[in-house]
């Protein structure tokens, strides 16, 4: 599994933060999201997939 964000779409809701905080970080220099984990382990795949799922404009991409 690999995350990324697409920071074309990323508004800086933080959604992906509040869901995943050991997977997502909003940077304070431009408020947008960024993975802490590029390639997270099995333990992380269900929180990554929810994050992916809750995030309002879809900026979150995870690929397998």
């Amino acid at each position: 599994m690999r995350i990324s964000v697409d920071r074309d779409k990323c508004c800086g809701f933080g959604t992906c933060t509040v869901i995943a905080p050991a997977l997502f970080d909003l940077r304070a220099d431009d408020n947008l999201a960024y993975p802490l984990i590029d390639e997270p382990g099995v333990e992380h795949r269900e929180v990554a997939r929810e994050a992916a799922e809750q995030c309002p404009t879809e900026a979150i991409v995870i690929t397998d």
